[in-house]
């Protein structure tokens, strides 16, 4: 059984699709298997896929219908056979002694996560920043690079099974951080579980035909995304009896009903990259789920509340000044 699994997930990167899996196959430590999953790519990237698996016997490829990347890296999941698992995207890549410093990192059995460093590379700037974990990992406080990021993380698969962790298919935006939530509450906690790499290990490739350089194109269905996360993870919090947990007010309700709707509708607004139309109707949907969750989850206070109400209505306010 190898030690590590990674799960490649592609979807028409034929560009990119190549560079990432030489970067995976040419590991200076082969203690891994490689789980491609394409998610009905019509791009010829499964062609590609397809070449490395037939040239390696650690890579494995897997054709679905195209069902989003959250159902793809779940089939993964359920396909690998590591003791831990990561995930890597079609179009980044990883650094050559990414295994090989996993598995310093993994020798002790209390170890459940390890975090590492992300090289954020703008391809068309060429600018590049540089992101590292802090010494002790908090989920609280870690830099938003770190913290939300899917592919700086390798997990334990025997936690991720014995709870049914699994990625909101329904969920388009912030999916990597919903998962994370629900592995750190399970397997993060007390935190000498997670081991800390301050090596760049993981390269994320943005461009602009990448999925963040266009999530916030469709205001509605970025704010859709963030209640999607909502309702999968209060339905985990509630499976595991885990609702008056700290975290489930101070990250599921806080930043996924609060910080992340609330920055999209305010940046776009400030940006004036939307109609006034388009707008309004975010906003009254979201009105409507604040409405669901807020009667809903007991857990969120009054305060939170009116203040989401007021900012909601101050963007309201200023969406008239939009054409």
């Amino acid at each position: 059984m190898p030690k590590i699994s990674l799960v490649m997930t592609v979807y028409n990167q034929k560009y990119f699709v190549k560079r990432c899996i030489e970067s995976v196959v040419l590991q200076i430590d082969q203690d891994f298997e490689l789980i491609i999953i394409d998610d009905g790519s019509i791009d010829g990237s499964g062609e590609i896929c397809r070449k490395y698996a037939s040239l390696y016997k650690n890579v494995n490829y897997f054709y679905i219908s195209n069902s989003g990347v959250s159902a793809a890296r779940n089939y993964g999941i359920n396909k690998s056979l590591g003791e831990f698992i990561g995930f890597i995207d079609g179009d980044d890549y990883i650094e050559a002694d990414y295994v090989l410093e996993m598995k310093k990192n993994i020798i002790d059995d209390s170890i459940n996560m390890v975090c590492f460093g992300v090289n954020k590379i703008f391809a068309e700037s060429g600018k590049l920043v540089r992101c590292k974990p802090s010494r002790y990992f908090n989920l609280l406080i870690q830099n938003s690079n770190i913290r939300n990021c899917g592919g700086n993380k390798i997990f334990r698969r025997s936690i991720i099974n014995k709870y049914n962790i699994q990625f909101p298919i329904k969920s388009s935006f912030a999916e990597d951080y919903a998962f994370i939530v629900m592995f750190y509450v399970v397997g993060g906690i007390p935190s000498e579980s997670i081991k800390i790499n301050q090596h760049h290990l993981y390269n994320y490739w943005r461009h602009k035909s990448s999925k963040m350089s266009n999530i916030h194109k469709n205001l509605f269905s970025t704010i859709n995304s963030c209640m999607e996360n909502i309702e999968h993870l209060i339905e985990f919090f509630k499976k595991n009896h885990l609702v008056k947990h700290g975290i489930f007010n101070n990250i599921v309700i806080n930043h996924f009903l609060y910080t992340l709707p609330i920055g999209v509708i305010g940046k776009k607004i400030l940006k004036n990259k939307f109609s006034k139309r388009e707008i309004n109707d975010a906003i009254n949907f979201y009105q409507s789920k604040l409405a669901k969750y807020g009667s809903s989850c007991r857990v969120i206070n009054k305060v939170l509340i009116f203040k989401i109400k007021l900012l909601v209505y101050i963007f309201s306010l200023i969406s008239f000044g939009i054409k």
